[in-house]
Formats: C-alpha cells, structure tokens, sequence
C-alpha cells in the first residue's frame, strides 16, 4: 500500500504502472483493503481496469488523471492506516 501511496503521490497512476509495471496489480486492491482502506481500493481497482483495456498510451493517461484526482481527494486516512496495520501485526515484519 506504502508503494502506492508513493508513486500515485509523486506521478500519478501513470507513474506507478510505468515504473512498477503489471506485477503488483493483482494486490493493489486487496493491500488497501487489508489495512482497511476501502476508498482506496475502490480508485485501484478502477485504475487497473483503465490499464487493462488500454494499448494506446496517449489514451489512458486521460482516464488515468480521473483516478489521480480521486486518490487526492481520498477521505481514507491511507498512511495512519498502513501504521496501525504494521503495528497490529508486527510478527510479519522483520527489520534487518
């Protein structure tokens, strides 16, 4: 979820799928709802349907900007979140 947050933030969903391609797709939606961001994973899962049906890439970036501007005006509180989740389950992470 923190990498969302970090490429949508900095670049946009275009950005995102650009420098993260398709390998991540199949967990955005599930990641933002496991920490309970369920506004969140309603904007990926639109953003990936938009990146899905598209091969023109002129095409997707205009649909995409409607994903960006939803994910700024987001009412989920994404970063508290993605901290409560950490600190709910710790066992999980591990700090080398």
């Amino acid at each position: 979820m923190a990498l969302i947050a970090e490429e949508v933030n900095n670049g946009g969903f275009d950005q995102f799928f650009f420098n993260k391609g398709t390998r991540w797709n199949d967990i955005l939606v599930s990641s933002a709802e496991a920490i309970n961001a369920y506004e969140v994973a309603e904007i990926c899962k639109k953003a990936v349907e938009i990146y899905n049906k598209h091969t023109d890439q002129g095409d997707i970036i205009e649909e995409l900007n409607e994903c960006d501007d939803e994910f700024y005006n987001c009412n989920d509180p994404y970063m508290a979140l993605i901290v409560q989740y950490a600190r709910n389950n710790k066992e999980f992470f591990k700090i080398k």
